[in-house]
């Protein structure tokens, strides 16, 4: 039975799976040491650790957001504007004076 999806999209949602996961390992990793009862050294030491994880959440998080268009621009029927890669400078052509 074929799939109501596109290639594209199946790869988009894998995708997304994947991030959401390292998002919710990042969080339990985060919450895990957060949780252990730890001396003054310690809680230094875990600092370092704990600000790795939030930028691994941060840029897990951006990766999603773009993956899912959630800040996209949206036309009047919501569908997603594309901006147009097209450099202005190549509707020009040379012309000798």
């Amino acid at each position: 039975m074929p799939t109501p999806f596109t290639k594209d999209e199946l790869e988009k949602i894998t995708k997304s799976k994947e991030v959401a996961n390292n998002i919710a390992g990042y969080l339990n990793a985060m919450e895990e040491i957060c949780s252990s009862p730890m001396s003054e050294q310690e809680k230094a030491e875990s600092f370092n650790q704990m600000a790795l994880y939030v930028g691994k959440t941060m840029v897990a998080f951006t990766n999603l957001c773009d993956l899912l268009d959630i800040y996209a621009e949206r036309g009047a029927r919501g569908g997603v504007i594309r901006k147009s890669s097209k450099n202005l400078e190549d509707d020009y052509e040379f012309q000798e004076a």
